[in-house]
């Protein structure tokens, strides 16, 4: 079972953005993987609207509600175009740096180019 303040957030925000029932309780499915595995930690958002099959922009405010409501952090992952190298930024936007170097493939990226908003799951 999900800590009831995250819960309890969910429930609130559903209610809110007009959730029925039975996605609800999708959602709370969805976010009780993460408490019973400790290795999962990140919410992608595409992952999140595909698996609810929600539109894009109702799954960002759903986890920007969630977010300020001090559930979620939000985080930037830059993931590289030409490798699999991803690098998670836990400041703001605009403290990002301009340019990052790619582990694997050594080369320099303009950061923002590249960069992906996720949310990391508190507990």
């Amino acid at each position: 079972m999900l800590q009831t303040t995250l819960l309890k957030n969910i429930k609130s925000i559903a209610q809110e953005l007009r959730i029925q029932k039975p996605e609800e309780q999708e959602i709370i499915s969805f976010f009780e993987r993460f408490k019973r595995n400790s290795s999962l930690k990140y919410v992608y958002v595409g992952a999140l609207s595909k698996h609810l099959k929600y539109d894009i922009s109702l799954t960002y405010e759903f986890l920007e509600s969630l977010t300020n409501l001090n559930s979620l952090t939000r985080i930037y992952e830059f993931r590289c175009p030409n490798s699999s190298f991803r690098k998670i930024f836990y400041s703001n936007y605009t403290s990002l740096p301009d340019k990052i170097l790619c582990d694997e493939c050594e080369e320099e990226f303009i950061t923002r180019d590249y960069i992906y908003v996720i949310y990391e799951v508190k507990f």
